[in-house]
Formats: C-alpha cells, sequence, structure tokens
C-alpha cells in the first residue's frame, strides 16, 4: 500500500507521465496491436525522437492544471477515495460513486460540480459517468482506480 501511494505522489508530481501513458495506450487502441507485437511496438514507441517534443506540446497544451504537486490535494483525494471505495477492491464502481453522491456533497465539491445527485446514464449527459469521469478512465473499464 505504501509503495501504491509513493507512485501515485510520483506520477502526480509528474504530469507529463500520465500524457505518455495516455499517449501510449491511444496509439495501442488506434493501431490495434495484437498481444505478440506490444514489446515491439512498445520499442518502437518510446524510441521514436518526436516523442518528447509531442509530450511538451500536449503539455503546455494543460498548463498548469496538468500538474497536482500538493500532497495535502492528493492525500484529500485518498481519503475520499478510500471512504468510496466501500469493498475494498482498489477501483470505484459506479454504483460506489453513486451511493456516495447520495450520502452527501462531498464529491460535489472535489469535482466541482453542484447537484451530482442529477447524475443519468445517458451518455450524453455531463451527469454520466463518462461525462464525469471519462477521461479519468484510462483502461475503459467504466470503473476508477485511485491512479487515474
Amino acid at each position: 500500500r505504501e509503495v501504491r501511494i509513493a507512485n501515485e505522489y510520483y506520477f502526480r508530481s509528474h504530469p507529463e507521465l500520465r500524457l505518455l501513458m495516455k499517449s501510449f495506450v491511444a496509439a495501442l487502441h488506434v493501431e490495434n496491436v495484437p498481444a505478440g507485437e506490444l514489446r515491439t511496438f512498445a520499442e518502437a514507441f518510446f524510441a521514436d525522437p518526436t516523442l518528447a517534443s509531442r509530450i511538451k506540446t500536449a503539455q503546455a497544451k494543460l498548463g498548469p492544471a496538468a500538474e497536482m504537486k500538493d500532497p495535502a490535494i492528493l492525500e484529500h483525494i485518498e481519503r475520499v477515495f478510500e471512504e468510496v471505495d466501500t469493498d475494498g477492491r482498489g477501483t470505484l464502481s459506479r454504483g460506489e460513486l453513486r451511493a456516495k453522491i447520495q450520502q452527501d456533497d462531498q464529491l460535489e465539491k472535489l469535482l466541482g460540480k453542484p447537484d451530482l445527485k442529477q447524475m443519468s446514464s445517458m451518455k450524453s449527459s455531463e451527469f454520466s459517468f463518462e461525462g464525469l469521469f471519462g477521461d479519468a478512465d484510462m483502461d475503459g473499464n467504466r470503473e476508477l482506480t485511485l491512479e487515474e
């Protein structure tokens, strides 16, 4: 658990890693890389001489919002995550998120979204899981990890 927390702090203090991994995962999906070719693809992807400049460009577009270095914020997020993760699996399901939203306004404050109780199942709704957490759900499994 301590290693996971330390890794999360490192990951959050280096937003370029998130961009790098998002780029890699997106490229895997776009290229539809077979499992047997994953290593070769990864070697080529991470050896690309333009990769660093592409990441820097993406980071510049995000600006200061890409940086989450404040340990107090990270600790607060971790506490809320652990509270919402009622089954202890290390992921937040839609059901766990809904239950927390119905319980109090802590997630509303954290996300800056008033009245999340209106959260619907419509994919186009800003209150749907995809609308609220789609970008954060990096592996697309419709659950959130602390890292995401």
